[in-house]
């Protein structure tokens, strides 16, 4: 059931909980400029309680980052950098570098 929940979208906003936390863990830090995903990943984990692991929070921030077609309808992140291709959907490796802005 845990996981169910984890991984269906809510109907009221159309978020994951992990997304929701990665947007309050921004809205709380008062992210206006330039921020790396590594570091935004240590903040929100510290700070919302986040055990899944910082691998899968990255891996979601990277993921509301994305803006080629057939990722997300809107991006609520803007990236700065390389977030991935459509033929490479996620390279994480070079995203640690990245930087996102909200």
């Amino acid at each position: 059931m845990a996981d169910n929940i984890r991984s269906i979208p809510s109907c009221a906003d159309g978020l994951k909980p992990g997304q929701r936390k990665v947007l309050f863990g921004c809205f709380k830090k008062g992210v206006v400029k330039e921020i790396k995903v590594a570091q935004l990943a240590g903040y929100v984990s510290e700070k919302t309680a986040y055990h899944h692991g910082e691998q899968s929070l990255t891996a979601t921030i990277v993921g509301l980052a994305q803006n080629f077609v057939g990722s997300n309808n809107i991006n609520l992140l803007d990236p700065n950098g390389q977030f991935g291709t459509r033929l490479a959907v996620r390279l994480l490796k070079s995203s640690l570098g990245t930087t996102l802005t909200t």
